[in-house]
């Protein structure tokens, strides 16, 4: 059972847990980190997800193009391979503008990557192809349409993305372990 001590709004390990600000508890790494700007405490997990590949589904998306700048900023050696469709449910440039700034930010560091590719995940074939060309370590799928109003005029388009396209997600990970290999974590 782990032990917590509020500091201000953020929690942090016991003091008597702490050794030169590293910590190691049951396997969890983790550093205590001193915030300047809001003078207070923060745990800095250590998650292991450097030199992971990541594919990241809907990653142009609002939420997709978020965690894939966390993920960048946080993880210097972390590879994202995005998907999405980019179709005009939302303004196209929007979409275009998230995706400029993730590969800016991919191009100023010195290792990992964000690399993107057009392409529909109800499309079985690209993500075999996505799942073969790039092994991926972590999978977190993002991508869905939206919108309630416009599922009720479009009901094929929330079949296509959010069933068969996860479907096709799911069968990935689960073939990704065939012939022996590590698969999807």
């Amino acid at each position: 059972m782990a032990h917590y001590l509020e500091t201000g709004q953020k929690y942090c390990w016991r003091k008597d847990i702490l050794t030169k600000d590293k910590i190691s508890y049951k396997g969890l790494k983790a550093e205590l980190c001193w915030i300047l700007n809001n003078k207070k405490w923060r745990l800095k997990m250590h998650t292991g997800f450097n030199n992971k590949t990541f594919l990241l589904t809907g990653s142009s998306g609002f939420i997709g193009a978020s965690l894939s700048k966390r993920l960048l900023l946080e993880f210097p050696e972390v590879t994202i391979i995005g998907i999405d469709s980019m179709n005009d449910y939302y303004d196209v440039r929007l979409k275009e503008y998230r995706l400029s700034g993730l590969q800016t930010i991919a191009s100023e560091k010195n290792t990992g990557s964000f690399q993107f590719q057009k392409g529909n995940i109800a499309d079985k074939a690209t993500v075999a192809e996505l799942f073969r060309k790039y092994q991926p370590d972590i999978v977190v799928n993002l991508a869905a349409q939206a919108g309630v109003r416009y599922s009720i005029a479009n009901p094929d388009a929330y079949i296509e993305s959010n069933l068969i396209g996860f479907y096709n997600i799911l069968e990935a990970c689960r073939h990704s372990y065939d012939d022996g290999k590590t698969g999807v974590q």
